[in-house]
């Protein structure tokens, strides 16, 4: 695997942090003082991974204002990388419990664990925006080629999407469920030099189009609530920053300038705004936002520690990230303009990659 997908699935995909290999048989985690089920009030739920510091990882949940933290898995081999359902119901996850890193589904209740996939190396799902489909990143066409799948919910009719040279990863679906973009990895060796493009291709795998095409490097796509843009993190200039461009890869637009670092851009749920991280200087990164037509760009954080991982709450008045702070990370949620900020989490375990539910239902 070169290194750039291998960065991708232990940094960069859903847990965003976690850079230990899982051993052991710890079952540790947060643990508040009285921990309950999120109340069946609650409208929206966060989802993030806890990695304790001697190995192993679970998905937790918790209430955007800080109560009903509880934990959803208990595996001793680093479950992690949550990922909501479109009806808020399910959690997909990937854990590594039988050895290689496969992917689960469970119910918020903890009920109804399934494994779905049983193959050497499957990472990274997205879900389809109907509920159906879950695409992913697996290894089990060829060792060391990550190439993305298809399946059903329920983990059946398994079927390969990309055959590249480099390595495919990173899939995020359009709202209408038509497309499905990703970051194709050119080989080792290859011409122009190893870099990252864009790319789309349709549920069944056909009509494969490169976006992008630029010999830099080209990242981290994610969708306009309307679909019809895409916005991407890109090394051009020696500095990376936040572009727009057409869902057929035209009218490419720079958001940011003068900005070290501009990665992970996340469309608000209206559209009108994009939350991304920002660093000025070599170390910590903060959190930013820009309106959608480059104007209005805001620094939201700004402290020594790190901060990553931005996700939008369902109605957009509120943004949750991680933050390392007094020697581990945790999650926080402000309004957005960066304000109220509010600790959700205070353990010694590093809690990391907040996804915010979509709007829960009573009874999900």
């Amino acid at each position: 695997m070169n290194a750039r997908p291998f960065l991708w699935f232990v940094v960069i995909s859903p847990l965003l942090g976690s850079l230990a290999a899982c051993a052991g048989d710890s079952t540790t985690g947060p643990s508040p003082p009285s921990p309950q089920p999120p109340a069946p009030s609650a409208t929206s739920l966060i989802a993030f991974s806890s990695l304790p510091k001697d190995g192993g990882a679970d998905v937790w949940l918790i209430n955007p204002d800080g109560t009903g933290l509880r934990r959803l898995t208990n595996d001793p081999r680093n479950a992690s990388g949550p990922v909501w359902s479109p009806d808020g119901s399910t959690i997909f996850f990937h854990s590594a419990r039988h050895g290689f890193t496969e992917i689960y589904s469970i119910r918020l209740d903890g009920s109804q664990e399934r494994r779905l996939t049983y193959t050497s190396r499957d990472f990274g799902p997205s879900c389809s925006p109907d509920g159906s489909k879950v695409v992913f990143v697996s290894e089990r066409h060829a060792e060391f080629d990550l190439e993305l799948y298809m399946m059903n919910a329920d983990g059946t009719e398994q079927v390969q999407l990309t055959d590249t040279p480099g390595d495919s990863y990173a899939p995020t679906w359009s709202p209408d469920g038509s497309r499905i973009a990703f970051e194709w990895l050119r080989p080792l060796g290859s011409e122009p030099v190893e870099t990252t493009e864009i790319y789309t291709v349709r549920p069944d795998g056909s009509g494969l189009v490169n976006l992008t095409n630029h010999p830099d490097w080209d990242e981290s796509p994610d969708w306009s609530p309307d679909g019809s843009q895409i916005a991407f993190s890109a090394w051009r200039d020696g500095e990376i920053d936040i572009y727009v461009m057409n869902a057929d890869g035209s009218g490419l637009v720079r958001l940011t300038q003068g900005i070290r670092r501009a990665n992970w851009p996340a469309w608000s749920p209206d559209g009108s705004r994009i939350v991304f991280t920002c660093g000025w200087e070599v170390g910590a990164d903060d959190i930013c936002v820009v309106n959608a037509d480059g104007s209005g760009l805001s620094r939201l954080t700004d402290n020594p520690a790190a901060d990553g991982a931005p996700s939008w709450s369902p109605d957009g008045s509120q943004i949750a990230f991680h933050s390392w702070q007094d020697g581990s990370n945790d999650i926080w949620v402000m309004d957005r303009d960066g304000s109220n900020l509010v600790q959700l989490t205070d353990t010694a375990e590093d809690n990391l990659g907040p996804v915010w539910s979509p709007r829960l239902q009573a009874g999900s």
